[in-house]
């Protein structure tokens, strides 16, 4: 596997230090620089590597594999098979598609080689110490087995966005982390941001954090307050706001 593996998700920034253009998706230049132009496609699904993790650790291939055939785009197959797996699998796979991610920009810029065990032991474990972390404070999940039941996305209301926010603590490593999804009035996929710092907060000073940069995030936009839905997963924002 050669670098241009990995292309698509370098970081525009990192990208144009390389002479990548990913504003205006300058293929040529892509193909020059790393010789294969990469998409979202080959990168977390169709990849050798990538497939290897589905089939033999992750075990899904056999549910992903036919809604390769029947999605419309990427972003259609991805938000289907996170909303057909169990919850419990579902985060599982999140976080599986995140560190694939993570490991082919460590692969294109340190020439770090990870293999596919590895890649789903690291989603494994940290989708386990966020587990371990919203269980201990009695935030999100209680000390039961997870749901059966499907959460359902709700819309907001028709012309406006939504953005769902979370925050997760690793406190083994000194570490939290914040993410925010940004989608439209019929769930489509607009943008996505996360990021990590230094520390271990209380979760609900996590939370409250990662609400403000989200509000701070969507400013970038032009969108004022009023016309934005922001919600915390599997948790009321009142439940947020007692900690202020």
């Amino acid at each position: 596997m050669n670098n241009g593996d990995f292309v698509e998700y370098i970081t525009p920034k990192r990208g144009l230090r390389k002479g990548i253009n990913f504003l205006y998706r300058d293929k040529l230049t892509m193909k020059k620089k790393f010789r294969v132009y990469e998409n979202e496609w080959h990168l977390f699904i169709t990849c050798e590597k990538s497939k290897q993790i589905w089939i033999t650790t992750a075990k899904l291939w056999d549910v992903i594999q036919p809604k390769i055939k029947t999605a419309e785009s990427y972003n259609d197959f991805i938000f289907n098979l996170l909303e057909q797996l169990h919850p419990h699998k579902s985060s599982q796979s999140a976080m599986i598609l995140w560190y694939i991610r993570k490991t082919r920009n460590q692969k294109v810029w340190e020439n770090v080689e990870t293999t596919s065990s590895i890649v789903v032991s690291l989603a494994l474990q940290s989708y386990s110490e966020w587990l371990s972390a919203d269980a201990s404070n009695n935030i999100y999940i209680s000390a039961s087995p997870p749901s059966t039941s499907q959460q359902i996305w709700t819309p907001p209301a028709i012309g406006l966005p939504k953005c769902n926010f979370d925050a997760i603590i690793f406190k083994d490593q000194n570490v939290f982390g914040i993410g925010m999804c940004l989608r439209d009035d019929n769930g489509t996929f607009i943008k996505a941001k996360t990021k990590h710092y230094q520390g271990t907060p209380q979760p609900q000073e996590a939370e409250v954090y990662a609400l403000h940069q989200a509000l701070v995030w969507i400013q970038q936009f032009k969108m004022m307050k009023d016309n934005l839905a922001a919600t915390k997963p599997r948790a009321s924002l009142s439940t947020i706001q007692k900690s202020l």
